[in-house]
């Protein structure tokens, strides 16, 4: 009996000595984790989902059954079976949470294969949409530190929505921008506004009740919404219910504002049309025009401007949050330190999951075998801004119509991308095997374009401050000095196009098209004459390149200059491009009028008036405006049309001689 309890307590002191050896070298194992990546997330004290204790309870059965899953999903996709591959990978999520490639596949296969196999553009949307939110929505809940998930997800907006391979990709542009219009609203166009604009959203309180607490009175505003909106909830589609501090309740806020200031809102009387539906109950919109005068009546009340404010500020970043797990925090510090970001554009997001990615992901991956996938996720946010830069700045009517948003260049992601330029180098130039040089190629392809770009824009004052800055980096000023940047920048210019408008002269007609399509949007149509006079400036002296160049005097075999047909002079030029824009639908309505009754210079209005007019009164007869405003009040005639149309008919009467003449001499 003594010999049995004796026993008992040596094996009592040494279970208490092995607990405390084993407390004392805890804190050492959980670092050692830590440093070798050997957690799925960085905090070692993250409580488990449901699908993991799920997973677990199988034990190790659970590796195996899983593998089969994951072998028969492979094989149902390369038999083409999307959708029942789509249902293993569902269930494969559910049982390995921390299996990010099923993930990926199971996002690729929905945002991919299943979504070109349905029928309409709003159907393909749907699957691509539900391969977004897998991955932002579920999979990084899971997996909050896997640059691979991120990765692909920024992926998916760059080369998916922001691409051009996917047929229906301007149905997918139109979708995004119209849904984070309404989420959001239309940004300020001013940078330092911008960042001030959604800094308001990151520093919105994260309860109703702290909201209240900063504004006294929101809670009494969310209440009498709730009182005057109640009635009309088949129209608001908001659930009174529930928590309507929702998606629906910022876009049914988003429509009144836009009857606010739209363009075309203003033009068509919406408001007026509205408030008469709400006097009428026999109207087929009685109930929306009530339903937009009560909400009227409570966004107008001057009493509560600042609940106004501290409540959209609270919803935005709340379904920001719930509907989208993006950190309102981190989209303000993206805008401050990196460009003017407008989230309607997919690249926008393209360019935040990859930057988180970066921010959350990279000590897991931060060693010579994994750095690669650090290196890919850069190049994705490379990519992104990128693509700001050449097609950042959207011009936006909800009640437009148009096929999707009309996109322009925003010059000042040029700066924003040498800034990461710098960043980029200085991140990767120790790391082996992965210099900095790595991206250099990139950045000087990039800043080469931009030069060429902004130059034929009439953007020169910017392009040469680029040129000198590549001069002083990568020329004289380089590691080894050299003059690629030492000539004159319009030489440069012509150094880099000359030779390609040689070899295809195609490329030339592109080049000035382009820099007048800009000119005339960007510079006549935000009164910047400069800028329309520069690109002006270039267009002539390619045009006179060509019609000097002996190369270009060339008569082929049938008689014909090699040119003739392809350039055209510069009225010419101006004119078609002019005209272009004019009938060009993607391009809203309003904007275009505005371009021609306004802008326009007198010659080019009284050349188009006639070509442009029935083309335009069909549009109007098919759109919004239909009955609503007079046609010859929405394109003004120009003064002298009459004397202009005899002044045309002489010079084609004087045309048709000539050519008479010359067919006469062949004979």
């Amino acid at each position: 009996m003594i010999h049995s309890r004796l026993i008992q307590a040596i094996a009592l002191v040494v279970m208490v000595g092995a607990l405390m050896a084993a407390g004392r070298l805890l804190p050492g194992i959980i670092k050692q984790s830590d440093d070798s990546s050997l957690r799925y997330t960085t905090v070692s004290v993250d409580n488990a989902p449901p699908e993991v204790v799920l997973g677990s309870a199988i034990g190790a059965l659970r590796g195996i059954f899983v593998d089969v899953l994951w072998i028969r999903a492979n094989i149902m996709k390369e038999d083409g079976l999307f959708y029942e591959a789509n249902t293993l990978a569902e269930l494969i999520t559910k049982l390995q949470p921390r299996f990010a490639s099923v993930w990926m596949f199971h996002g690729h296969n929905m945002a991919y294969n299943i979504s070109v196999a349905t029928h309409t553009q709003a159907e393909r949307w749907e699957w691509v949409k539900k391969g977004i939110d897998l991955l932002r929505r579920e999979a990084l809940v899971y997996n909050p530190n896997n640059v691979d998930l991120y990765r692909e997800l920024s992926y998916y907006f760059l080369h998916k929505i922001e691409g051009v391979s996917d047929d229906a990709h301007l149905y997918y542009k139109r979708m995004l921008c119209d849904e984070w219009h309404n989420l959001l609203g239309e940004p300020p166009a001013d940078y330092a506004q911008r960042a001030e604009w959604i800094k308001k959203v990151a520093d919105a309180p994260i309860s109703l009740e702290a909201a209240e607490q900063k504004t006294p009175g929101v809670i009494e505003l969310v209440e009498k919404y709730r009182v005057a909106l109640a009635p009309y909830q088949e129209v608001t589609r908001l659930d009174f219910n529930r928590d309507f501090l929702n998606q629906e309740f910022l876009t049914s806020y988003s429509f009144w504002k836009t009857i606010q200031t739209s363009p075309y809102a203003l033009m068509l009387g919406n408001d007026r049309a509205l408030r008469a539906a709400a006097e009428d109950p026999t109207s087929n919109v009685h109930r929306l025009g009530s339903a937009y005068v009560a909400l009227d009546t409570l966004a107008n009340d001057s009493e509560y401007a600042e609940e106004w404010d501290t409540l959209l500020a609270f919803t935005r970043k709340k379904v920001l949050r719930e509907e989208y797990n993006m950190d309102a925090q981190f989209m303000f510090e993206l805008t401050r330190d990196w460009g003017p970001i407008d989230w309607r554009h997919g690249s926008a997001h393209s360019f935040y999951w990859s930057r988180l990615g970066a921010h959350l992901g990279e000590t897991r991956h931060n060693n010579e075998d994994l750095v690669y996938k650090i290196v890919n996720n850069d190049r994705m946010a490379a990519a992104a801004m990128q693509d700001l830069a050449r097609f950042g700045w959207i011009i936006y009517d909800p009640l437009s119509g148009t096929q999707f948003p009309s996109r322009m260049p925003d010059i000042r992601w040029i700066e924003s991308i040498e800034r990461f330029f710098t960043h980029l180098y200085k991140k990767h130039e120790n790391v082996p095997g992965w210099k900095g040089d790595n991206f250099k190629d990139w950045y000087l392809n990039f800043m080469k374009s931009a030069i060429r770009e902004l130059y034929r824009m009439g953007e020169y004052d910017y392009a040469l401050k680029i040129y000198r800055r590549l001069d002083d980096r990568f020329g004289r000023g380089g590691l080894i000095p050299n003059s690629e940047y030492s000539i004159p920048l319009d030489e440069f210019v012509d150094k880099q196009t000359i030779g390609e408008y040689e070899m295809q002269p195609h490329v030339a007609t592109t080049d000035v098209q382009n820099a007048l399509y800009y000119a005339i949007r960007r510079g006549l149509g935000e009164d910047r004459p400069e800028v329309y006079e520069n690109a002006k400036k270039f267009a002539d002296r390619v045009l006179s390149f060509f019609r000097t160049s002996e190369y270009n005097k060339f008569v082929n075999k049938f008689g014909e200059e090699r040119i003739t047909g392809i350039i055209a002079d510069l009225e010419h030029v101006e004119l078609a491009v002019f005209g272009r824009i004019m009938l060009d639908t993607s391009i809203d309505l309003t904007e275009r009028l505005r371009l021609y009754n306004v802008h326009a210079p007198l010659r080019i209005r009284q050349a188009l008036y006639d070509v442009i007019r029935e083309p335009l009164r069909a549009e109007v007869e098919s759109s919004p405006f239909q009955g609503r405003a007079e046609f010859s009040q929405m394109l003004i005639e120009p003064p002298g049309m009459p004397e202009f149309r005899l002044e045309m008919q002489a010079i084609r009467a004087q045309q048709e001689a000539e050519r008479a003449g010359r067919l006469e001499s062949d004979r």
